[in-house]
Parts: C-alpha cells; sequence; structure tokens
C-alpha cells in the first residue's frame, strides 16, 4: 500500500456539496420568514425584511443573514471568478446581517434620528466583521494552496492577480471607511453592502450559464476538472439550466437595479418587502437548481 498517495471518499465531497447548498436556500427561507414571524409576535408586518432587526423576529434575520453569508464563503466556486464573487457577497453578507438597517417609522419612512444604543451595537458588529475578515484573508494567503483550492484554476497572470487582490481591497477600504468614522459608516453600510452583494450574486448566476463560461474563457479562467461548469463547456448541460441561471441572473441584476431607482426617487413606501422577498425567492431558485443539476449528475455517473 502506498502511504504516500492520499485517499479520499467521494461520498464526502459529494455530501458535502449538497449539504451546503441546501443549507443556503434553508437559511434564505428562514430569512424571508422573519417578517411573518414579527407579525406572529404581536409586531405589524415591518417595512422590509431587514427591519424585522427591530422587533421579536431579530434573532431569527440575523442568525439566518449570517448563516447564509458564512456558507456563501465556505462554497467552493468552479472557478478563480465564481469563487471570488462568493466570497465577496458572503463578506458583504455577514456585514449587513452584522448592521441594523436605518429605523423606519409606521409609515414604513425612514426615521430622521437613529437610536444611540443601536448605532453602537453597529459598531461593535462592522467592527468584528472586519477584524474576521482580516483574520481569514491572512489565513488564505499563509495556509497551502490545495487546502484553499487554488491549485486547479489556471487564468491569465494579470486576471489572478486582479481577482485574488478584490478581497483585500474591499476589506481595506471598509477598514479606512470604519476608521475615519465609525458610527456613519456602521449606520449606512446596511443597504449598500445588500445591494451589491445582490448584484455579484446575479452575475454568479450568469457565469454559470454556457455563455458566461465563455467570458470567462477570456482570461483562462478554467473550471475546475469535474466540475458541473467544466461539463457546461462540452454542450453536455441540458440547455434547460442555462435558461434557468440566465433568467436569475438578469431577474437579479434588474430587480437591483428597480431597488436602486426607487432608494432614490419619491415613491411611496412599502415595496422594500416584496423587493428582497423577490431577490432572495430567486437565490433559492439559483441554489436549488445547482443541486438538482448536481443530483442529476451523480446519478448519471453512478449509473
Amino acid at each position: 500500500m502506498d502511504m504516500g498517495v492520499e485517499r479520499y471518499d467521494s461520498r464526502e465531497f459529494e455530501s458535502t456539496f449538497f449539504t451546503l447548498r441546501i443549507g443556503l436556500v434553508v437559511s434564505a427561507l428562514v430569512v424571508i420568514s422573519a417578517p411573518f414571524a414579527a407579525r406572529v409576535f404581536g409586531h405589524h408586518y415591518p417595512p422590509s425584511i431587514s427591519d424585522s432587526w427591530y422587533t421579536d423576529a431579530r434573532t431569527i434575520f440575523v442568525v439566518a443573514l449570517a448563516a447564509g453569508a458564512a456558507l456563501l464563503v465556505v462554497v467552493r466556486g468552479d472557478t478563480l471568478t465564481e469563487q471570488t464573487l462568493l466570497n465577496l457577497a458572503g463578506g458583504l453578507g455577514l456585514a449587513v446581517a452584522g448592521a441594523a438597517c436605518w429605523p423606519k417609522g409606521s409609515d414604513g419612512k425612514a426615521l430622521a434620528t437613529y437610536d444611540p444604543s443601536v448605532a453602537k451595537l453597529n459598531e461593535y458588529a462592522v467592527g468584528a466583521v472586519l477584524v474576521v475578515g482580516a483574520i481569514a484573508l491572512v489565513a488564505s494567503y499563509v495556509l497551502p494552496k490545495r487546502l484553499v483550492g487554488s491549485d486547479p484554476w489556471h487564468t491569465k497572470k494579470w486576471a489572478e492577480i486582479t481577482l485574488r487582490a478584490l478581497p483585500a481591497a474591499l476589506l481595506a477600504y471598509g477598514a479606512i471607511r470604519f476608521l475615519s468614522n465609525e458610527r456613519h459608516f456602521a449606520e449606512h453600510v446596511h443597504g449598500p453592502a445588500s445591494v451589491v452583494m445582490f448584484a455579484l450574486l446575479g452575475i454568479v448566476a450568469l457565469l454559470r450559464t454556457r455563455w458566461g463560461l465563455r467570458v470567462l474563457d477570456l482570461i483562462d479562467d478554467t473550471p475546475v476538472d469535474d466540475s458541473l461548469s467544466s461539463r457546461a463547456l462540452p454542450q453536455e448541460r441540458s440547455s434547460a439550466y442555462d435558461v434557468v441561471y440566465a433568467a436569475v441572473g438578469v431577474l437579479m441584476l434588474v430587480v437591483v437595479a428597480v431597488a436602486a431607482y426607487l432608494v432614490n426617487s419619491h415613491h411611496k413606501p412599502g415595496w422594500i418587502l416584496w423587493i428582497e422577498i423577490s431577490l432572495l425567492l430567486l437565490f433559492c431558485v439559483f441554489w436549488s437548481t445547482q443541486t438538482v443539476e448536481g443530483w442529476q449528475e451523480n446519478k448519471t455517473a453512478g449509473d
């Protein structure tokens, strides 16, 4: 027996693949349940899912969102680009979970002042997220490449440098803004972070399509061997998956754009809750489809 050869049970990897993706769907559904739980606890429906923070459903919202964000970081992308985008989205999701949104009145309009005690909690939470992010970033550079899964990725050098620099750049930007005015940053980070997070997830969905993979081919961002993405390139994947991923990606980006427009307009408040629910449902569709595709591929390989 050759003791120098590492042996792995493929069932462990298959179990992890499905468990992580199912966990993402479950966490998103629990986040969606937060405003309804708030209603059950005796409150009115909050103006947004994020406003569940100010109700008895706070723990449901924060824990589920933080869990989903952490899973985005843990889930391994099929390409270096996808891995980077998922890590960025997960980091932003932790900031969204840690910092409460700007409080609103019963009419859904933003209040003129911010509760000082909540602002202080935000500062602690955002500071903790930045510290944890810095530790994770250092660990990703210190750990052997085979432990962080970078060996199978091959991109053009400038693209690799850029992609690997993005998490550090985002973390540095957040740290500078936080240190320059921690209260202001902690009070306002929730909204922009959530918008960018969903935009990144929309791009991830688009890059899962056969057409998105052709775009990645321009920078030689090679999918991991035997991944679902690598199997899509030779036209083996059902076109239905491409349609679903493309639809999810486009709809996510459109909904995010509409939300950004409404934020800057004088539109009557009350739409934010449905915007958030629609984005989270699209998120569920994406990860559910990935799980189904992986399951079908697993069955085919086992036959």
